[in-house]
């Protein structure tokens, strides 16, 4: 098989046909394609608040990603 020989060309195949694969599942099962987050839990184990307004989810998406990588150093 062309998949198996190693080369760039056939690791391009094989992504494109794993994305296809993707695709086709995603279709079959009705789930949208890269669905924004509709909802997100925020706090500690007592003070768990859900953000549901879609303002809201952004702000604290933006607010953990700083957290999250705003403290990385490069290597």
């Amino acid at each position: 098989m062309v998949d198996e020989s190693g080369t760039s060309s056939s690791k391009s195949l094989k992504q494109r046909k794993r994305a296809v694969t993707k695709r086709e599942v995603n279709a079959m099962m009705e789930r949208p394609f890269r669905s924004a987050l509709s909802a997100v839990t925020v706090g500690a184990s007592q003070g768990v608040e859900v953000l549901a307004e879609p303002t809201q989810v952004a702000q604290e998406r933006c607010d953990y990603g700083t957290r999250r990588f705003g403290s990385m150093e490069p290597k």
